[in-house]
Parts: C-alpha cells; structure tokens; sequence
C-alpha cells in the first residue's frame, strides 16, 4: 500500500503512455533503457504481461492518489542473472526527488514478502546514487559486482 501512489497492473495498452512519460533526454545515454523508442516500450510492457501471466510477478504503473497523472513504473521481473525477482523502477523527471521511487518500491517489495517470495534483488550501475539509496532504504545489501556490456553492475539483495 502507497500513501500518495495508486498501483495499476501493466497491461498491454499502456506502451504510448508509458513512453510520453517516461522518456528523458538526460538519460538518453542508457543505452538499456527501453524507454527510448516506442518500440522498445511496447516489448517491455509486452515482457512485463507475460512475466505476471507466466510467474505472477507484477509491475505496476505509478499513478498520483490526488491528480490521477502517470509518475512511472515499478515492479518485480524474473531476473536476467538470477531466477529470482528482480526489482525495477523508473519515476518520469518531474515527479523525482520526492522519495516515490522508495515508497512505491517498499509497496512492492512488502508484496512480495506477503506472496511468500524469499528473497528479491536489484541491478544499478555504480554511479546510480539515486537508485542505490531506494534500494538501501528497503535493507537491500550490495552482494556482488558483475559485469556486462555497459559495465560494472551492482547486485543487491534482501532477504524476505
């Protein structure tokens, strides 16, 4: 549950909103986010559909209680190194700053503690500071550095 968020299911519909709010120039070097097309919008959602239709894992659009207005996104995915779920989330640039990210990411991980989940984790680049206080603020502890094509990768995790 979300003080000043409403959590909406991901569906398929949600690709065109998602992308007006979502995209942002100052981050048009992550060369990962799949918020810099429209079509690499569409295969996220699409992913996040089939993760909560195959393995019950959910991400959420982030909407304001009072104004109704997409904030962002936040959610659990089958993770791409572990086969447990990893947590996600991106806040559109005004809506930053504002400790969101943390309260819609503890709503989300408090689900996964009720749905039984043992343990969640999370990836974020070295110099994330932002994404790396979010995650340290839900008792997430750095367990390993890997490595990928972008660079280094931190890996935190939490107990459940």
């Amino acid at each position: 549950m979300s003080d000043r968020l409403r959590l909406d299911e991901v569906v398929a519909t949600d690709a065109d909103r998602l992308y007006a709010a979502l995209t942002d120039p100052a981050m048009s070097d992550e060369t990962r986010s799949p918020f810099r097309s429209l079509a690499g919008t569409m295969l996220w959602v699409g992913h996040r559909v089939d993760d909560r239709d195959s393995h019950g894992l959910c991400s959420y659009l982030l909407r304001d209680r009072d104004t109704g207005e997409l904030v962002g996104v936040c959610g659990v995915r089958l993770g791409q190194a572990a086969a447990e779920p990893e947590l996600g989330y991106r806040i559109a640039a005004r809506y930053r700053r504002r400790s969101l990210a943390t309260e819609a990411a503890t709503a989300v991980v408090d689900e996964c503690r009720n749905a039984g989940l043992r343990r969640v984790w999370a990836s974020i680049r070295p110099d994330n500071i932002a994404s790396r206080r979010v995650v340290e603020q839900l008792g997430m502890r750095l367990a390993a550095t890997d490595q990928d094509n972008s660079g280094p990768l931190h890996r935190y995790t939490v107990e459940l």
